[in-house]
């Protein structure tokens, strides 16, 4: 007969326990963000650098006239007309 009580689903976790929940809120009490002047720096450009407000197109070491080039020959090889095609392109730079 089939155990029931087990499953073979590996994605499903047991539900944490009182001890770990208490664990996590003790050491995200601790942390205190970055605490040096480049680590700020470096905190206060994630808004900029990831998601859809992103204002920077290039990282620190990339050359933004590359690029541009790049950028421009994915548009002309592909030509989007419309926003969907504009988007697909632009996931490939």
């Amino acid at each position: 007969m089939e155990n029931l009580t087990h499953t073979s689903d590996p994605t499903q976790k047991a539900p944490r326990t009182a001890a770990q929940i208490a664990a996590s809120r003790a050491n995200g009490a601790k942390s205190k963000g970055p605490v040096t002047p480049e680590g700020k720096a470096i905190s206060a450009r994630n808004a900029e650098r990831h998601g859809f407000f992103s204002q920077l197109a290039t990282i620190k070491g990339e050359s933004p006239q590359e690029y541009v080039q790049v950028s421009t020959d994915l548009y002309e090889t592909w030509q989007p007309t419309d926003e969907y095609e504009r988007c697909l392109v632009d996931t490939m730079l």
